[in-house]
């Protein structure tokens, strides 16, 4: 009889700690919870645009995506894209990320293989008022462009072409950001 009551006691205190160890985890988690919400309602107040001046011949349409984290990967599930119609004059095309702050951007600069050249004047990157001024003169230190894109001289002009890969013709111009841009971005 002993040694049932003995069991039982062992059991009742070994039931009883494990009750007080999952209601400490309960209310870390509730207070990790709370904060990750309070940090994103913060961030859900700023106003963060990218805007894209230039020229730009052909309609297209260009797409913006970003990351949350400088040591993520791109994916369209964080993307915004921009339609636009062909001109021979500056158009801003305005990116509006809703109070999501990117760490990493690319920007996808054609979709139409009719977009054979493009010309920037700026790029703005404005978070909550502290702004970010990108034009010929500091432009690859911001942003370095793929296979597909040729800059031409010290101007912000462009050539977009196609290339043949593994027998298919591909056409996928844009540009990524470089390190630099990854720490001006962080220190907005």
């Amino acid at each position: 009889m002993k040694l049932y009551k003995s069991v039982f006691l062992v059991l009742v205190i070994v039931i009883l700690s494990c009750k007080k160890d999952k209601e400490k985890k309960n209310e870390t988690s509730s207070q990790l919870k709370s904060t990750i919400t309070t940090k994103k309602s913060k961030q859900a107040d700023k106003e963060c645009k990218v805007i894209i001046s230039g020229i730009f011949n052909h309609d297209d349409s260009f797409e913006l995506l970003y990351t949350d984290s400088a040591t993520e990967h791109f994916s369209y599930d964080n993307y915004l894209g921009r339609g636009f119609k062909g001109k021979e004059e500056v158009q801003e095309l305005i990116f509006d990320l809703k109070g999501i702050y990117p760490e990493k951007i690319r920007i996808d600069v054609g979709s139409s293989k009719k977009q054979r050249q493009i010309t920037f004047k700026e790029i703005l990157i404005n978070y909550d008022g502290e702004k970010l001024k990108i034009n010929s003169t500091n432009f690859s230190d911001y942003f370095l462009p793929n296979q597909f894109i040729y800059r031409k001289g010290d101007s912000l002009e462009f050539a977009l072409e196609a290339k043949e890969i593994n027998g298919k013709e591909v056409y996928d111009p844009y540009f990524v950001s470089t390190p630099l841009l990854i720490k001006e971005l962080l220190d907005l």
